[in-house]
């Protein structure tokens, strides 16, 4: 049997050592930081042989971290892989000395402003509108990113 197979079938880590990130069902999804650039760097998920998400940060020079994208594919949804892949995201950030993690709200794939604020709320991010009807999000993660 093919491993491509067997990592499809049954799940399987991609690679020796692999990471791994759950879902609220406790299924486990395979997890890869990527760096894109030296200012950039990208949270590679996937479940069974397939990429299913993504998250995108960019380091800006005063160690702050711009969020570009957090991407789950509709099939993973209402899943809590993105609240799971969050976490990760700001776990990473701290590791690598980050201060803060900031971004804008754009609604896409059917999500709505209100869906978005709502939900990076619950991430631990304060929501404020930034200029009427566009909303910045912030997260403090400490004065030496630890």
């Amino acid at each position: 049997m093919s491993w491509r197979i067997f990592e499809k079938w049954f799940n399987a880590a991609p690679w020796k050592d692999a990471e791994y990130i759950t879902d609220n069902r406790g299924e486990k999804f395979w997890i890869h930081w990527r760096d894109k650039f030296e200012r950039a760097a990208e949270l590679h998920v996937w479940y069974r042989g397939h990429w299913v998400g993504v998250i995108n940060l960019l380091r800006e020079e005063d160690s702050s971290g711009t969020l570009a994208d957090i991407i789950v594919f509709e099939r993973y949804k209402l899943r809590g892989l993105g609240h799971a892949m969050m976490q990760e995201l700001v776990r990473w950030a701290k590791e690598n000395e980050f201060k803060e993690i900031w971004g804008f709200i754009s609604p896409h794939d059917g999500s709505t402003t209100e869906e978005l604020r709502e939900w990076y709320k619950r991430q631990g991010f304060e929501v404020y509108e930034a200029n009427p009807g566009n909303y910045q999000i912030f997260l403090e993660l400490g004065n030496n990113g630890k």
